[in-house]
């Protein structure tokens, strides 16, 4: 039988809490019994015991939550509204209204990133002509509110939308994609593989960079060719993750630049659009 890692951890959590409330209590049976010159009732430091265990267990599921990488500051940049580019905070995340009228897109980002890190490259796409929005999950965490980014779909109209993953979010993203696939046009996957079989009828855009593309490996292709559906392969040259994801990570001293990256995945998906 297969456990699912999360459950194995919050267990092992649970034990090493209420193992820990345990010891707390003794010790404060202890310091009663110096203190006041009494033993504590029995009952009394079992529940003591339970509480502090409660306490740290929830400290620590909170502290475990909290462990997903943070967006660099200079997003804040790109959360602002500029010449081209209108930038609409959301109640759950940002709409990026370009210039176009015709194509949205909605994000999947790495599991355990903070979505505001594909800010700057929303950005770009937005500045191509194509609406984007990004969703904010609670705690980076797309499974603890898998319905959040259907509201967004269910309140903007456009005449096509697309799902974009990047890496990891392909799990997430695909599963959003395959509940409910009748709503979108396509696909655009940023140097992930796919984990869903699109209709014939629908585009895959897929987008990878040379310095991280050989992660995929064999499992990509496979998947690529199981494909019966109108595809469009791109790959940048020295590209890597950093020009897709703003947490920080610096570029090679051989990759492109971040902002010229961005540039160029967001031209190559207007083009891949308006081939179809």
């Amino acid at each position: 039988m297969k456990f699912d890692s999360r459950i194995v951890l919050a267990g092992a959590l649970g034990a090493a809490a209420l193992l820990a409330g345990l010891w707390l209590s003794v010790l404060l049976g202890i310091l009663f019994e110096k203190v006041f010159h009494k033993k504590m009732w029995t009952w009394l430091k079992v529940i003591l015991a339970f509480i502090m265990a409660a306490g740290i267990f929830t400290a620590g599921i909170y502290w475990q939550l909290s462990r997903y990488t943070k967006a660099d500051e200079s997003v804040n940049e790109a959360l602002l509204s500029d010449d081209y580019v209108m930038v609409h905070p959301l109640e759950n995340g940002y709409f990026f209204d370009g210039w176009g009228e015709y194509n949205a897109i909605l994000l999947y980002g790495e599991k355990r990133m903070q979505e505001t890190a594909y800010a700057p490259l929303l950005k770009a796409i937005a500045r191509q002509g194509i609406d984007c929005f990004l969703v904010e999950m609670p705690y980076a965490m797309a499974e603890l509110d898998p319905e959040r980014p259907k509201q967004i779909i269910d309140t903007y109209t456009w005449y096509d939308w697309y799902l974009m993953v990047h890496s990891s979010g392909n799990e997430e993203g695909c599963a959003f994609f395959e509940k409910y696939r009748d709503q979108f046009a396509g696909m655009i996957l940023l140097d992930s593989v796919p984990l869903v079989q699109l209709e014939e009828n629908q585009l895959l855009i897929s987008i990878l960079t040379e310095n991280e593309s050989s992660k995929n490996g064999a499992a990509y292709e496979e998947a690529m060719k199981q494909q019966k559906c109108r595809k469009r392969e791109n790959t940048i040259t020295s590209g890597s993750r950093a020009g897709f994801v703003t947490d920080g990570t610096e570029t090679g001293k051989e990759a492109l630049s971040a902002d010229l990256q961005r540039q160029l995945t967001a031209v190559t998906i207007r083009l891949s659009l308006l081939e179809q």
